[in-house]
């Protein structure tokens, strides 16, 4: 396969993918309603308050890193 690279360079610029359950489209300027309004660390970390689930994070890691993990193992 070729390497697809973005408008600025990115290679897909994936978080720009518009998906369904989003509620509205990206723009250029935005990625709002695109695939990170589902699953960038805030979305993850949204996601996880309203369901109650709460995890303490590493000093050097995001906290999605440690409510994925803790969502994983939970399963």
């Amino acid at each position: 396969g070729a390497l697809r690279r973005g408008a600025s360079g990115g290679t897909g610029e994936i978080g720009f993918l518009p998906v369904p359950g989003t509620r509205v489209l990206p723009g250029r300027d935005s990625c709002e309603g695109g695939y990170h309004s589902l699953a960038s660390s805030a979305a993850i970390e949204e996601l996880a308050a309203r369901h109650g689930l709460v995890a303490d994070a590493a000093p050097h890691e995001p906290p999605a890193a440690a409510l994925v993990r803790r969502a994983v193992r939970d399963t």
